[in-house]
Formats: C-alpha cells, structure tokens, sequence
C-alpha cells in the first residue's frame, strides 16, 4: 500500500442486535512500536466512540409529547449535539421538547444519561478525581497523554466545579427511557464526590 493511500484507524459499527453492538476495527501498524501503539490507543477511542454513539441514543425520546411532572412538553426538532465520554467526541442527534409558549428546553438524553457540561458520567468522574488532586493544566497533560484527549483547560474547569457540588454516582437505569412521564431531579441532587 502507497504511503498516500494509509489509512490509520477505522472504527465501525457492523452489527446491532437488541442491547448488543458490534464494532469493527482496522488498525494500520506502520513505523516505530510508540507509533502503532499510538494508533491502538486511537483504535481504542474509536471504538468506544462508536460504541458510545450508540449508547447515548438509547436515551433519547422517540418524538412524541413528554410530560415532565404536570408540564407537558411537544417535540420541536432534532438537533445535533456534541457530547464528550472518554474516548472522544461524540455528535449524537436527539429531540428538543419545549412547553407550546417557548422559555426553557429539556433534552431527555442529558437528563437520562446525567451528562455534565457535556461530559459523559464517566469523563466528568476522571476530570473530577484528577482535578481534585492535580492543577488543571496537569489534568489537560494527563488526559492528553494517557488518554488521547485534548480538552480545553477551561472545560476542565467547568466540568470539576459542576462535579464537586453533586453525586456523580450512577443512577440505575430500569426499563425504557422512551416512557411518557419523566422525573426531573434537580441537577444538585445528583452530582457528588465519587469517594477514593
């Protein structure tokens, strides 16, 4: 294969069957070992991209009415929407509901999912164990380096102060998030220290 025709890494997904996906991974190993180990760890977030592309569509509505406590909320449109888990971004498109007189919007994925600031449970979980122990620029060098993410130190920042206040312990997840009434905890109520 010519060097101009290299493809590095390609994650996708091949196969979806109820709760289960499969993920097909291509991974060109080329040059020194730092190098093909750089493109597994490329490979690695693909993949968990992929697969979280996939999982954050499960917490989406179906597009039809909501009613959040007695507030019934209609479906304006589908918009896309960036996302950040571990592995990388991720742009996911989902339903925005809004009561029939405009104000305040309500995305059932980033109530359902708990995201943070736009950061996935688990990412929002690492920055806060890591910025609780670490200046914010040796947070970004961290997950730089050992992750393959670069994050702003900012977002660092915003995502931390978000997660210090609250519990980002997992929620258990029981039946379809597709239901028509949904409880609305407040967004204190569920962020927290993850402990040691």
């Amino acid at each position: 294969m010519k060097s101009e025709e290299k493809w590095y890494v390609m994650a996708k997904v091949v196969k979806r069957s109820g709760n289960e996906v499969t993920v097909e991974v291509r991974i060109w190993l080329d040059g020194t070992l730092l190098e093909m180990e750089g493109a597994n760890q490329e490979a690695t977030n693909e993949v968990g991209c992929c697969a979280m592309r996939e999982a954050l569509g499960r917490f989406d509505a179906d597009g039809g009415p909501l009613r959040v406590g007695d507030t019934k909320l209609s479906a304006r449109e589908r918009n896309p929407k960036e996302y950040h888990p571990p592995y990388g971004p991720v742009q996911v498109e989902r339903y925005i509901h809004q009561r029939s007189h405009g104000r305040r919007v309500y995305c059932p994925p980033e109530h359902g999912a708990r995201i943070v600031r736009g950061a996935t449970p688990l990412l929002a979980s690492q920055i806060s164990h890591k910025y609780a122990q670490l200046n914010v620029r040796s947070v970004q060098t961290d997950l730089q380096q050992n992750h393959g993410r670069k994050v702003a130190t900012s977002y660092i920042q915003n995502v931390a102060q978000w997660g210090q206040a609250t519990s980002l312990r997992p929620k258990k997840r029981t039946g379809s998030t597709r239901c028509q009434r949904w409880a609305v905890p407040s967004p204190l109520s569920w962020l927290a220290s993850t402990g040691p």
